[in-house]
């Protein structure tokens, strides 16, 4: 869990044991600002992209060369410096996608469909929810995710 900004500058995303991990506000709501992240590996440091996005930081940083190597992760299929990723989960601590005025971040691993649901889970992971009254189960249902929903399973439509 990531609490603040300090903590998110601190953060090695690098450290965690899982190259694919889930991003997500600790209040969010609907699904708003859940990112699913895959580690890259190192690339060089090649668009002006980048330099832009790391001259508008807000926390110290410091100085590289334009030919320096780079963490490299992917978010929707776009490819991100650490730092962008960091610039971008600012808004999850600011309270963007959740129903608090502050948030925290929760990080987790990515988990796989069982043998039994690959057919159904094509774009994400399905969600399966029991009512219970009285310690009884009363009701359940399976929340499937889809290619519109980019993978969510918690969209409502």
């Amino acid at each position: 869990m990531i609490k603040n900004r300090k903590e998110l500058t601190q953060f090695d995303f690098t450290t965690l044991p899982a190259k694919e991990f889930v991003i997500k506000p600790n209040h969010g709501s609907k699904g708003r600002g859940i990112s699913i992240v895959a580690y890259e590996g190192k690339q060089e440091r090649a668009t002006s992209l980048d330099k832009s996005i790391d001259s508008l930081m807000f926390w110290k940083k410091k100085k590289t060369s334009a030919t320096s190597m780079q963490e490299i992760f992917k978010i929707n299929g776009k490819l991100l410096t650490e730092s962008a990723i960091k610039f971008q989960f600012a808004n999850i601590l600011d309270g963007e996608y959740s129903l608090t005025k502050k948030d925290s971040i929760l990080i987790e691993e990515k988990l796989s469909p069982g043998e039994g649901f690959k057919a159904f889970c094509t774009y994400g992971l399905a969600d399966i929810r029991i009512i219970v009254f009285n310690l009884v189960p009363v009701a359940a249902m399976i929340r499937i995710p889809t290619e519109q929903s980019e993978g969510k399973a918690n969209i409502n439509a």
